[in-house]
């Protein structure tokens, strides 16, 4: 999971509420930025599951739950569904 924060001073919180809207709300994206990123994220998707903390917590969690329940989805979904993702298929999510 990805997330972003700013640490300010009080005095500049306006500015980075902006600044975290700028790239979070209106992005920019550019192919080859959003392709180094697709890379760093198949590789975030792959090498999670081999940390103990994920293991367990998709144990645990398939215990508790259904196994058909939404929440037993991963949030970074298969590296299959990052592979096939283009910069104009998010651009025109956010678009939408």
């Amino acid at each position: 999971m990805t997330y972003f924060y700013i640490k300010t001073h009080i005095n500049n919180y306006k500015k980075a509420i902006e600044l975290i809207s700028q790239f979070t709300i209106r992005p920019n994206f550019k192919s080859a930025d959003f392709n180094t990123e697709k890379k760093v994220v198949q590789e975030e998707i792959s090498s999670i599951k081999d940390a103990f903390e994920w293991r367990f917590e998709r144990l645990a969690s398939h215990s508790l739950l259904a196994h058909d329940n939404p929440y037993l989805n991963d949030v970074g979904g298969p590296v299959k569904t990052v592979q096939a993702l283009t910069a104009k298929d998010i651009k025109d999510y956010f678009d939408t």
